[in-house]
């Protein structure tokens, strides 16, 4: 349902599979976080929608896979694609209002980080923190 045509469709897959990953984290998320990592730019931003679905709807179910999240999107958030930022930042803002105290070395590393993507990612991240 990746590849399928009509974008509906394309997201729905991708919120599913959010969901369904919650269900069984140590069965899915790493291949999720596979997916990501190996996935062209149209599929990338699904599969990061899919991370981003989880973190809503239960981001504790993440703790034991944060030192792998965190990184897989450190590595995205200097990406060229505009909207693969700001999935990345919602993600990222997200997982900051719980897990804020494992994340702030990163949070204050990446603001002063010398690419100016990654360091507009990170800030937009604060939106979503304060919600």
């Amino acid at each position: 349902m990746f590849g399928h045509q009509n974008e509906q469709v394309r997201q729905a897959a991708s919120i599913s599979l959010g969901n369904i990953s919650i269900g069984n984290p140590e069965f899915f998320l790493q291949k999720v976080f596979a997916l990501v990592d190996s996935s062209h730019d149209k599929q990338k931003y699904l599969f990061l929608n899919t991370v981003r679905e989880i973190i809503i709807t239960n981001a504790k179910c993440l703790e034991k896979y944060l030192p792998r999240l965190l990184p897989l999107l450190e590595s995205q958030a200097s990406h060229e694609e505009e909207s693969i930022r700001s999935i990345v930042a919602e993600s990222i803002g997200r997982l900051f209002i719980v897990y804020s105290e494992d994340m702030m070395d990163t949070m204050e590393r990446s603001l002063a980080d010398k690419n100016p993507l990654k360091r507009s990612t990170y800030a937009k991240s604060f939106k979503y923190s304060g919600v």
